[in-house]
């Protein structure tokens, strides 16, 4: 069976790979293989994104797939097209200069921004804020008189500046403040925190917006963001909210329909201000 299904899958490799291998060379070129994904992702593909599929799947640098490496390609396509048609969308969608144009070194800084180890220390930053906000309530709870008072706030404005460049270059790297960057959830959210944590840091919020400065707590949250396992645990709560929510209309009905037959059985319970109660081992009537 595993044969036979080889076979079939082969099969409908060699029919794409037909399709674009004009030359019948016996295996695509690059403009060959730009017009193949162009066609699968409904969408041009970026010389960045294109030069890495490439270098992953031209294993043996010739500059040209054969059927195998074409098919290694579809392969990891099909089971990655969501983010390959994101990346390819967002890699095409410009910047604030315009939809064809793009900031000076907005690739590069997109490319640093998305590096493991860039990512990492991010996340070991946000789990740092974390740590010093609790040992800050446990240590010092009295804002009026703290012991440590320096190091927490040269703690929050160094973790502060860290934030604060971390959201530019992401900004940076969509193109600027542009739609796209708006239509993410995540990216406002960090942006609000960002925005709160610097104006409580230069000290322009006067109370009661002072107590915004609360919402340091809630930079752990931005870590879902970095951490795709916890990404998808937070991805799965949201989508099942109108599961639960259609679960607590259910529990509504029951409980109205539970209160009017406790109004009509009981309503004379308690009339007047008071009630009799029955002792079932005397039989007397309180």
């Amino acid at each position: 069976m595993a044969d036979a299904s080889s076979v079939v899958i082969h099969s409908a490799w060699q029919k794409i790979f037909d399709r674009f291998d004009k030359d019948k060379s016996g295996t695509l070129d690059i403009n060959e293989i730009k017009d193949c994904l162009k066609i699968l992702l409904g969408t041009d593909v970026p010389a960045n994104m294109f030069e890495t599929a490439m270098k992953k799947f031209d294993k043996d640098e010739s500059g040209r797939l054969d059927v195998q490496e074409f098919g290694n390609l579809i392969t990891d396509l099909n089971a990655s097209r969501k983010s390959y048609t994101e990346e390819a969308a967002f890699q095409n969608q410009g910047s604030i200069l315009g939809k064809d144009k793009k900031l000076p070194f907005q690739d590069t800084v997109n490319n640093i921004y998305h590096n493991k180890l860039v990512a990492s220390f991010v996340a070991f930053c946000i789990i740092g804020n974390f740590a010093i906000n609790i040992l800050e309530k446990q240590i010092d709870p009295n804002t009026e008189d703290l012991s440590y008072g320096d190091f927490w706030y040269n703690a929050d404005v160094t973790l502060n500046i860290i934030f604060l460049f971390e959201l530019m270059a992401n900004m940076y790297a969509y193109g600027g403040p542009v739609k796209q960057f708006w239509a993410s959830g995540w990216n406002i959210f960090d942006t609000i925190i960002v925005l709160v944590g610097v104006l409580t840091m230069v000290n322009v919020l006067g109370p009661p917006l002072d107590k915004l400065k609360l919402m340091r707590a809630f930079r752990v949250f931005r870590l879902f963001k970095r951490v795709q396992s916890l990404n998808k645990i937070i991805v799965a709560l949201l989508k099942s909210i109108p599961g639960v929510i259609n679960a607590f209309v259910v529990m509504l009905v029951f409980f109205c329909i539970y209160a009017i037959l406790a109004v009509e059985l009981f309503r004379d319970f308690g009339e007047g201000g008071y009630y009799e109660v029955h002792d079932s081992t005397t039989g007397e009537v309180y």
